[in-house]
């Protein structure tokens, strides 16, 4: 349903696979994803690790979906501010949207979870352009679907 929604939105190649498939040679210029989370977001973190390999040279962006407990935070923490792994490879983390528990209730789920961007940059690891938007108040999934339709989460370079 969601690449559905993505087809008539965007223009490009679109693939759903696992994403474990894809051999690390290959590059996208954007990624769309939302990993299994495991256990307090570990196979989230290895997802989102994979992902941050295969972004393209220049220019491209990962947008994924986390969970936001305490320990994947922790997680995310630690390999964003690990000048070997993130900035060395031009990567700078440049947004998050904090998303309403109310996210997922349909699907069952209360979990907390945001929204993180991440780019590889074209000539220098630090962005400046960093952006937060928390919508973790709302507690209405109409709301939430009305608020979400107005923001501009967009990258300098989209």
């Amino acid at each position: 349903y969601l690449a559905s929604q993505v087809a008539i939105n965007c223009t490009g190649d679109i693939k759903i696979h696992a994403f474990e498939d894809y051999h690390k040679m290959n590059k996208f210029n954007y990624i769309l994803m939302n990993p299994p989370f495991g256990s307090s977001g570990k196979t989230a973190m290895e997802h989102l690790e994979k992902a941050c390999n295969q972004l393209e040279k220049y220019g491209s962006i990962l947008l994924a979906i986390i969970p936001n407990g305490p320990a994947m935070r922790k997680r995310f923490d630690e390999f964003v501010s690990d000048e070997l792994r993130f900035e060395k490879k031009w990567l700078s983390f440049t947004g998050e949207i904090i998303l309403p528990s109310i996210t997922f209730e349909r699907a069952g789920t209360n979990v907390s979870c945001r929204i993180v961007r991440i780019e590889r940059n074209y000539n220098t690891p630090k962005s400046t352009n960093w952006e937060s938007i928390d919508l973790s108040y709302i507690t209405d999934v109409n709301e939430f679907f009305d608020e979400i339709e107005t923001i501009n989460f967009k990258s300098d370079k989209e």
